[in-house]
């Protein structure tokens, strides 16, 4: 069974605390248990960013160079991802969150992205989820915003302007 740090106590802990070597073998075994519950995961991410503490990073990187599935960048926080052989999106943007949640605002990331580079992969980091849901609101303190993230990301005017602007939303099975 699983068990998630809440952010501080995470990334509280001694470095010396985690053993790189029972991370890895815990990331195994929670990938075992999802496959073996018939789940297919488009890609590996880490709760609260915790692949940016060395010893779990590269427990991290072993793990993704084994199973091969696309990975969220964390190159932005730290270094030390070079040895990441599986796909991954070009760049890893945190701004869509919390108070950076809002259609012009989104609008301005992409346009800016979009005048900079061409053919890039762009991961906004995003967590859309319904407003009513009791066990998101027992698990997470990040609630209110994820109801206002869905409803920007499933807006048909706001799909209407990615077009127009020949801006493809996709996921990580197109890495």
């Amino acid at each position: 069974m699983a068990l998630f740090l809440k952010k501080p106590e995470l990334f509280s802990r001694q470095i010396s605390e985690i053993d790189q070597e029972q991370a890895y073998q815990e990331m195994h075994a929670q990938y075992a248990c999802s496959v073996a519950l018939g789940l297919e995961p488009s890609h590996i991410d880490t709760h609260h960013f915790a692949a940016t503490i060395p010893s779990i990073k590269h427990a991290f990187i072993r793990f993704l160079n084994d199973i091969g599935l696309p990975a969220r960048r964390v190159d932005v926080m730290t270094e030390g991802m070079k040895d990441l052989t599986v796909a991954t999106p070009d760049i890893f943007d945190m701004a869509f969150f919390d108070e950076g949640v809002s259609l012009s605002r989104l609008k301005g990331y992409l346009l800016e992205y979009q005048a900079q580079f061409t053919h890039t992969c762009v991961e906004f980091m995003c967590h859309p989820g319904l407003a009513d849901d009791p066990l998101l609101q027992s698990l997470s303190s990040y609630s209110d915003k994820r109801f206002e993230e869905l409803q920007i990301l499933t807006d048909p005017q706001f799909k209407l302007w990615l077009k127009q602007h020949k801006i493809t939303p996709t996921n990580f099975s197109a890495l």
